[in-house]
């Protein structure tokens, strides 16, 4: 017997538990702030753009020599020229970046 009246009210409980006293909005009532006055909660993202300041490129110098050495120096020349032109502009203006790759090419496809 007593383990079913423990069992009925462990079940009701809960039930008890979410039944305020009162009604909400009451001022002896202790609820949260947005309860008691009809409040419209939002939330935003803000993005801000601004004009860009920075601009970048890539160049890509591709010679054919007979020999690695001679297809280096060639490359070289024309990349200096881009270099120098760039220079031009001010060191406060460009950051020039240099980076070289060589790829070899046989003379097996002949």
């Amino acid at each position: 017997m007593q383990a079913t009246l423990l069992l009925a009210a462990l079940i009701a409980a809960p039930a008890f538990a979410q039944t305020p006293p009162a009604s909400i909005g009451q001022p002896f009532i202790p609820a949260p702030w947005w309860m008691k006055d009809p409040v419209i909660a939002a939330m935003g993202h803000v993005r801000a753009e601004v004009p860009a300041n920075r601009a970048r490129f890539a160049a890509r110098f591709s010679v054919v020599e007979k020999t690695a050495a001679a297809a280096t120096t060639a490359a070289t020349a024309k990349a200096k020229e881009l270099d120098a032109a760039l220079a031009a502009l001010g060191k406060d203006r460009v950051r020039l970046t240099t980076s070289l790759s060589t790829r070899p090419l046989y003379d097996q496809y002949r």
